[in-house]
């Protein structure tokens, strides 16, 4: 087996089981900023109303499907686009060992590259988390998106996440690499 679908299968199982582990804890979080300022008292009481109004403790995980397609597309992208640009900029400088500005720039295509696909996920993901008792499908959730703000809709809040995803991969993917070489 080759090192870039190993890379993929373990950046796709990782990917899965953050957003498994993650999902309860995010949809608390966004239901808390999405809400009415007097609806939920803390975060236990905002998990107890989600388990005992929506469905059960599956409530829990509503949004899931999103991320869940989306991790493997993205965390390959993100790697993929990582080793690319550096294989350049080796080329481009002549050094087999690129500095941590260099990789930190490479780092942050990376993220601008993850975003592409990052972006319409995580939108679809809050929408359906904030929805309540409802329960569109992801589908439904891009069809009502796209009908109301057209196909570019999915791309809502893209500026933000644009400047996240590059700052934090580039900080990311530059200190492992730093990392890996003071071992």
């Amino acid at each position: 087996m080759n090192s870039s679908l190993i890379d993929f299968l373990a950046g796709c199982t990782g990917g899965i089981a953050q957003v498994m582990v993650g999902q309860p804890f995010d949809i608390v979080k966004v239901r808390m900023q999405a809400a009415a300022q007097d609806l939920y008292k803390n975060a236990w009481d905002c998990f107890r109303k989600i388990v005992a109004l929506e469905g059960g403790l599956s409530a829990l995980w509503k949004g899931t499907l999103p991320p869940l397609l989306g991790v493997g597309a993205a965390v390959s992208l993100q790697f993929g686009v990582n080793e690319q640009t550096k294989m350049l900029a080796q080329t481009f400088t002549g050094q087999p060992e690129l500095n941590i500005s260099y990789l930190f720039v490479c780092g942050a295509i990376a993220g601008l590259a993850n975003s592409l696909v990052s972006i319409p996920v995580e939108h679809t993901r809050i929408r359906m988390q904030i929805q309540g008792g409802k329960n569109l499908s992801a589908i439904q959730c891009v069809r009502n998106i796209s009908q109301s703000y057209g196909i570019g809709g999915l791309y809502k809040g893209a500026i933000p996440t644009l400047w996240r995803e590059s700052i934090v991969m580039g900080i990311y993917f530059s200190m492992y690499e730093w990392i890996t070489r003071q071992m």
